[in-house]
């Protein structure tokens, strides 16, 4: 009996001290980091919902509040209070999952990616994000491949679909006025589309980085966020 009881009193005290010992389960936190190496201002953490409309208003709202001129504002969109939008996931949503291109001419993009919001000195809004394509497994050889295939793809779409940017300027952009061309912007050489209200829409690669921009300012801002600090 003595046995037994010095047993249970044993149990007793080691499960108050075990109790005593455990601790509380962390709260998770948003798992949001960016791709901007040269950028110390806001970041606004949203959720998306992945349609156009959700992405209007998430613009929108960005615009509503108090943007300080030629200072970007960083969005970072959530899937919900602790994970990432993924970045190809929300490149097809934002184009209507591409439709028409070939799966195979659309590359795959590592989960991160950067969006701002811009107000320009003139008072003009724009936008621009990067996404940075996934380098695994491919050559150099590759990559270029699929780059210059994406380009070509990916501005036929855009001629033909212009309408599908209305989201993303807050308007319709107008007739495009075809064929993209060449301009040197920074430190790359970017592709842009004029349209007859005047807007312009530019993309272009800095190394493995897809960068798109509504204004050749907004594309400039995104780029120099984007290079690391000298």
């Amino acid at each position: 009996l003595l046995r037994a009881g010095g047993a249970a009193s044993y149990f007793l005290i080691f499960a108050k001290k075990t109790e005593v010992a455990s601790t509380p389960t962390p709260i998770p936190t948003p798992q949001y980091i960016s791709l901007l190496k040269n950028f110390s201002g806001t970041t606004s953490l949203v959720k998306y919902q992945g349609n156009s409309s959700d992405l209007e208003q998430i613009i929108s709202q960005a615009f509503q509040k108090s943007i300080t001129p030629d200072i970007a504002t960083e969005i970072g969109f959530m899937q919900d209070d602790y994970n990432i939008y993924p970045a190809s996931t929300f490149l097809k949503s934002a184009y209507n999952n591409f439709s028409g291109i070939n799966s195979a001419d659309i590359p795959a993009f590592e989960n991160k990616f950067a969006f701002i919001v811009y107000d320009n000195s003139l008072g003009k809004n724009n936008i621009a994000y990067t996404l940075k394509i996934n380098e695994q497994g491919l050559t150099t050889f590759t990559i270029a491949n699929i780059k210059s295939k994406f380009g070509a793809a990916f501005e036929k779409f855009i001629e033909e679909n212009s309408d599908i940017l209305a989201s993303q300027y807050l308007q319709d952009p107008g007739t495009p006025q075809k064929p993209f061309l060449n301009k040197e912007v920074g430190a790359i050489n970017a592709r842009y589309l004029k349209f007859s209200t005047g807007s312009e829409f530019y993309y272009g690669f800095y190394q493995n980085y897809l960068i798109i921009g509504t204004s050749q300012d907004s594309f400039q801002k995104i780029l120099e966020l984007l290079l690391p600090k000298i």
